[in-house]
């Protein structure tokens, strides 16, 4: 019986090893959704949500949101294998602007030396406030 578990172990460390370097020559996976509100009025202050997700097998570092025309983000640096964030910035719509303002973000992320990126757009549609207009 001590013979079944110390193969058992040997076993176990061959096929770690083995899955290990297997997961080294797999290309790193990133997802990202960018959320914005439906509508917003000309000088008002929009938060664009942004969900990060890592399906791929390696954790990813140097993790970065680029999202031309909106502040800095909270988004992480790095993603655990499989784990799915949350991340926020704002921007203001500006008080000259009419129909709709779209955004793209491209998140990136590294492993094992190889980037990962992948897109998302999405639009914010402009109202106008009613005017009350004196009787």
């Amino acid at each position: 019986s001590d013979y079944f578990y110390r193969g058992y172990n040997e076993l176990d460390a061959v096929m770690t090893s083995i899955g290990a370097r297997a997961c080294q020559d797999l290309p790193p996976r990133i997802d990202v959704t960018r959320q914005t509100p439906g509508t917003a009025q000309p000088g008002e202050t929009v938060t664009v949500t942004y969900t990060l997700r890592n399906p791929g097998p390696l954790p990813l570092t140097n993790v970065r949101v680029n999202d031309p025309g909106v502040g800095s983000n909270s988004c992480p640096d790095r993603l655990a294998r499989n784990e799915t964030r949350r991340c926020t910035a704002t921007f203001q719509v500006p008080v000259g602007a009419k129909a709709a303002i779209t955004g793209t973000a491209t998140a990136t992320g590294r492993a094992n030396n190889k980037q990962a990126s992948d897109t998302s757009t999405s639009s914010v549609t402009i109202g106008t406030r009613a005017r009350v207009l004196p009787t």
